[in-house]
């Protein structure tokens, strides 16, 4: 199976959840997991809204975080 060598999910936690959604993300975040890939995530939202077994392996591995303004937002 070809993989992507690095994978970055922007604005996770931004799709629509339904059960189809939720198990795709898990499958693809789990695949990459198990095969020890590198993948960046990018998130607004707080990850307690996920089932565990996301949480957990967007969390596992170096995790870091920024806080800041919105740099979309305009400047007045």
């Amino acid at each position: 199976m070809h993989t992507i060598p690095l994978l970055i999910l922007d604005d996770l936690g931004r799709e629509k959840t339904t059960d189809w959604t939720r198990d795709v993300l898990y499958d693809l975040i789990n695949y990459r997991y198990s095969h020890r890939l590198p993948t960046i995530f990018t998130t607004n939202e707080d990850l307690g809204g996920y089932d565990e077994a996301i949480a957990s392996r967007v969390m596992s591995g170096v995790v870091a975080v920024f806080r800041g303004p919105d740099r979309r937002i305009a400047a007045p």
